[in-house]
């Protein structure tokens, strides 16, 4: 017998370049061999590019959650469609210190392994 794994498929853009001070829309699409569940959870993280600890930067299960603290505090929202497959979000009043890779993960049961989206964001002076 052929077993196939359900999967999740996320797609993100490899780079996004954005000027210091400006907001930037971080895309991240999905595609899942099952419908959208109320189980579907999204989880952005984010690394410096010192390659120091991950920081959670946004979660949605439901509805959606702002980090309670860290630097991207008060400064991320929700920008996506569950039902469009898009599960994309807002980042404020960029800072140099923002460079650094964001890590985009969808699960949506059954579909619970799957590709993890990366974005590298570059900010940089007008």
């Amino acid at each position: 017998a052929l077993w196939l794994a359900a999967a999740v498929e996320v797609h993100t853009a490899k780079e996004v370049v954005a000027v210091n001070g400006t907001n930037q829309r971080l895309k991240c699409t999905f595609s899942s061999s099952s419908p959208v569940s109320q189980q579907l959870s999204v989880s952005w993280n984010f690394q410096p590019e010192d390659l120091s600890a991950h920081e959670p930067v946004f979660y949605f299960l439901k509805e959606p959650y702002q980090p309670p603290s860290g630097r991207f505090k008060d400064r991320v929202t929700w920008d996506g469609n569950i039902e469009r497959h898009d599960v994309s979000i807002m980042v404020w009043n960029l800072k140099p210190s923002d460079n650094g890779t964001f890590t985009c993960q969808v699960t949506n049961w059954p579909d619970v392994y799957g590709t993890i989206g990366e974005v590298r964001l570059r900010v940089v002076q007008k």
